[in-house]
């Protein structure tokens, strides 16, 4: 999917940051982890890929606040 999105935002001279939290299912291209073996991480020219730092997910998105306040309440 970010080859193919890649190459249309290229396609359309457009630069663009997408922003991911640190699930260890999206390593990062530039320094995977010791122990992946998933397949390699595309070659990006339009798109940077911008990892949100460790344990702040919930302090930046405020959609998985209100999420994870409830599931705290209910558990």
């Amino acid at each position: 999917y970010l080859q193919s999105f890649d190459y249309d935002m290229r396609i359309q001279d457009h630069k663009i940051i997408l922003i991911t939290d640190n699930c260890p299912s999206h390593p990062s291209p530039d320094c995977p982890s010791e122990n992946y073996t998933g397949p390699r991480p595309p070659q990006l020219t339009n798109i940077t890929l911008l990892y949100l730092p460790p344990n702040t997910t919930y302090k930046l998105q405020p959609l998985d606040q209100y999420i994870i306040d409830f599931f705290k309440a209910a558990y």
